[in-house]
């Protein structure tokens, strides 16, 4: 090891002789020792001194809600393969940087560490910024939003791309405070807890396109919580999803890094719905998926095979539906001992066996067998899905007229909003589209939900909610949070009441409390063309 220390610290040097004749040559030099620095205290385990590097926005923004991950030496780093992983990679930290790239404005730097560990190539970039002959470590989003405006609101710092302003609009701010209320009185937690975040802020970086979060993150999705800085970085807004998961780890505030993606995406499906859908929405889904035998319990158990046999589009609805059940049967601190039970580092999760995790399931819960569970489980889900259901085809009883002309009728009950739409054609005519809500607050705004169905055709005038409807499916749709309320689709299950061919009608009804019983009125609506 002597000798590959010796030889390493020749290559720092000859890394520092060839950026010597740059113009960044100051800078670079500083930055190149700086990651030396850095490697060397946690080489010697020196963790303390190792934080110091970072800046003091960031070491204050990691530790800001208390949260701390288990066998982590440096939480402010935990992303990087070389915290997650130091007794071994500590041999392996010469050179500290393979190459140094200048960013525009000059006093930041992004430095890229490589090294091959056990025939796996080991890349992952560290970002710098100077002044003088100071260098410190900075967050990835620092660099990338280093110049984008800030709202704030009661709980939240949002820091959005210049793009984006117009579609930042007040009750989509209203909504993600008004979450976080919501979260405190699900998870349990105090009024100092909510003072804390009204204090200190949740910060997040909303960007223009799952692009820049791909800049920023490294990874192409559309939000992450990034665990080392508690940053929400999404390209979504309001995005519940990755909120739960800060809630969460701050409800726990003392956990292992990592936990089985069926109970981790599992409660962020359930309480914060995903990407524009709400768990109503999604606990639907998931109950087609299972039903239909798309996809089984058993299937989604293991770590790897969550997203690698199923895909995250159908493991993510049925992991929902799944922690429903667990809570149906549990309270929250017991959900949250069985979360932390089936949470560890990485290696022992992916080496977990069914049976363990079956086993730990079955203690928490209480079950005798696991084919009794899961009958119980398939009980749970038609029950749930019958109760939940918020948009049915087919009419209500002792309804009132709302509004009626050509081709609309609405009415409504103390519950239900019913909609049935008649075709003046042929069949091929039966689609539709309502809007109403009609919000000043909207005014000026833009949706990225309503520009993705109407692209340019059609102008945002502000309209807070929209209906479309086929002959295959009826949505309703929240164009102030850009979410999915709640979705019908024929196809999942057929119903004449829906759509009856001989008398070309669509037929349908949606609970009045999926929308807060906003409701189209003879002088706040509007029909779109088809």
């Amino acid at each position: 090891m002597t000798k590959y220390y010796s030889f390493g610290k020749k290559i720092t040097a000859l890394l520092l002789l060839i950026v010597i004749c740059s113009p960044f040559s100051v800078s670079a030099e500083n930055d190149i020792q700086m990651l030396t620095n850095y490697f060397d205290l946690l080489s010697s385990y020196n963790f303390e001194s190792a934080q110091y590097l970072w800046a003091k926005d960031c070491q204050e923004r990691s530790s800001r809600f208390g949260i701390q991950y288990d066998n982590i030496p440096l939480k402010i780093d935990c992303s990087s393969p070389i915290i997650i992983n130091l007794d071994k990679m500590r041999n392996y930290l010469q050179p500290p940087v393979k190459n140094i790239i200048h960013l525009n404005p000059v006093y930041y730097s992004k430095l890229e560490y490589s090294n091959v560990v056990d025939n796996k190539l080991i890349k992952y970039y560290y970002y710098a910024y100077h002044q003088g002959k100071n260098s410190a470590l900075i967050y990835h989003q620092d660099y990338y939003a280093r110049d984008w405006p800030v709202k704030e609101t009661k709980y939240f710092r949002i820091h959005y791309h210049p793009n984006i302003e117009a579609y930042i609009n007040p009750i989509a701010l209203e909504e993600a405070d008004r979450f976080i209320e919501q979260m405190a009185d699900s998870l349990e937690l105090s009024p100092k807890d909510l003072q804390l975040f009204q204090d200190k802020k949740i910060e997040y970086y909303y960007c223009d396109d799952d692009q820049t979060v791909k800049e920023i993150t490294g990874h192409l999705t559309k939000g992450t919580f990034d665990l080392p800085s508690n940053d929400i970085i999404s390209a979504f807004f309001p995005h519940y999803h990755e909120l739960v998961h800060f809630l969460i780890n701050y409800k726990l505030h003392k956990l292992p890094l990592y936990t089985l993606p069926i109970i981790q995406e599992g409660i962020a499906v359930y309480y914060g719905g995903r990407w524009g859908k709400t768990p109503s929405v999604l606990m639907a889904l998931g109950g087609f998926l299972y039903n239909e035998k798309i996809i089984q319990i058993d299937s989604i158990l293991p770590m790897n095979a969550f997203d690698n046999n199923n895909g995250s589009d159908i493991a993510y609805p049925v992991s929902g539906l799944f922690t429903a059940y667990l809570l149906h049967n549990m309270n929250l601190n017991d959900y949250l001992k069985l979360y932390l039970n089936l949470s560890g580092n990485f290696t022992d999760l992916v080496n977990m066996p069914d049976s363990a995790i079956k086993a730990t399931i079955l203690e928490a819960t209480g079950g005798t067998s696991w084919d009794k569970f899961i009958a119980d489980f398939d009980n749970f889900v038609d029950k749930k899905l019958k109760e939940q259901t918020n948009i049915l085809p087919g009419k209500i009883k002792q309804g009132q007229s709302i509004i009626k002309n050509t081709n609309y009728n609405l009415t409504e009950n103390n519950n239900w909003v019913a909609l049935i739409y008649k075709s003046s054609n042929d069949t091929s005519s039966l689609a539709g589209n309502i809007l109403f809500g009609l919000n000043p607050q909207l005014k000026g705004m833009k949706s990225s939900l309503f520009q993705s169905q109407y692209k340019d055709s059609i102008p945002f005038d502000g309209y807070r909610y929209g209906i479309r409807f086929d002959k295959n499916e009826a949505g309703l749709y929240d164009y102030a949070t850009n979410t999915l309320l709640a979705k019908y689709i024929w196809s999942i299950t057929p119903s004449e009441d829906y759509y009856n061919k001989p008398e070309k009608t669509i037929t349908f009804k949606i609970k009045k409390a999926v929308f807060d019983s906003i409701l189209p009125t003879p002088s706040d609506y509007k029909l779109l063309p088809k």
